[in-house]
């Protein structure tokens, strides 16, 4: 009875470590940079849909545009941001359609 007690115990305290770890790894700056990386990224794809259901349907880019949740101002500016970054801007390239 004792060993299960033992053997639980252990058990909860790997089980709380792992957690206190994927914590500190999301606290520390290396963290923030790779979500701030995957961020991008997935801004890159995003902009790369709408350019693609824009082209797909020329006289609804307003309302596709909107839906996405963009203005003509704000799509302009992410693409402005996706050509200054190499990595969004590859991201943007692969996902777009020719």
């Amino acid at each position: 009875m004792k060993s299960l007690f033992v053997g639980a115990a252990l058990l909860l305290a790997v089980a709380g470590c792992g957690k206190v770890e994927q914590n500190v790894d999301k606290a520390t700056p290396e963290g923030t940079a790779a979500a701030k990386i995957a961020s991008n990224v997935d801004r890159a794809r995003d902009a790369a849909r709408v350019a693609n259901a824009m082209k797909e349907h020329p006289a609804a880019a307003d309302s596709v545009l909107a839906a996405a949740g963009f203005s003509r101002d704000s799509f302009e500016k992410t693409m402005f941001e996706i050509a200054a970054d190499s990595a969004m801007s590859a991201e943007y390239a692969a996902a777009k359609k020719p």
